[in-house]
């Protein structure tokens, strides 16, 4: 994944179109799963910590890229302190943030659920 990545970064080309995914919604996750993989071992690869001292700091890398690209690698996570259930928090992200908010009565957020017709 990591290598698609670099290769539709460096061709300006979706991740999709490389791999010739014809499905519109499968290309978008495929693409938005490929970018947000990329995005985080980027960031990932740019902290730093300090080794030295305060008044003589030693800056070093915390990771390197291959510790990052292991399979057994896991990037800390530090949760945040609001309840899971909360709207905005980070922890109830993606398409279950929309439905809790749907389920407070958010404004502008309406639940849609298909019922085929009765025969």
């Amino acid at each position: 994944m990591w290598t698609l990545y670099q290769t539709a970064s460096a061709t300006h080309s979706r991740p999709s179109d490389l791999l010739c995914v014809e499905d519109r919604l499968a290309a978008y996750l495929f693409d938005s799963a490929v970018t947000t993989f990329g995005r985080v071992i980027e960031n990932a690869v740019q902290e730093e910590v300090n080794n030295g001292s305060p008044t003589q700091p030693k800056w070093e890398r915390k990771y390197t890229l291959l510790q990052l690209l292991s399979q057994d690698f896991k990037l800390p996570y530090d949760r945040p302190k609001k309840k899971p259930t909360e709207f905005g928090n980070f922890a109830a992200h993606g398409i279950a943030q929309i439905l809790a908010a749907a389920e407070q009565g958010t404004r502008g957020i309406r639940r849609w659920e298909y019922k085929p017709d009765e025969p």
